[in-house]
């Protein structure tokens, strides 16, 4: 990993969804989630979503969590590929993290294709 940048962590807004979109088919390709997908995780009441703002204004990288019960369950995480190995993911990663602990979750989970990882 090169040194890493300033970055700043905040929740993810509706008009976000363009820019979320183009990483999201950047970093997954054929099994990316669809804009709609986004938008019923916007507002279903169990999910939380981040992006990391660069200093000039681009989003460079996004992370989704559910929370169920005292659960906190990362579902999703990507960065703009031209913008990968400088930290970014791992700034994401901790801000989900953070955010469980302080709603109250007591384990954290991150779903990898067929594997869960207790944090």
């Amino acid at each position: 990993m090169t040194s890493p940048v300033a970055v700043t962590i905040r929740l993810m807004a509706g008009d976000d969804l363009d820019t979320v979109r183009v990483i999201e088919d950047a970093a997954y390709g054929t099994e990316a989630w669809t804009c709609r997908t986004f938008e019923d995780e916007l507002v279903n009441g169990f999910s939380s979503y981040v992006v990391a703002e660069l200093s000039n204004g681009q989003l460079a990288g996004f992370a989704g969590v559910w929370f169920m019960r005292d659960q906190l369950h990362i579902v999703t995480v990507a960065v703009d590929p031209q913008l990968q190995r400088l930290g970014i993911a791992s700034r994401l990663l901790r801000a989900a993290s953070k955010w469980g602990w302080r709603q109250r979750c007591r384990s954290q989970y991150w779903r990898s294709g067929s594997r869960t990882l207790e944090s």
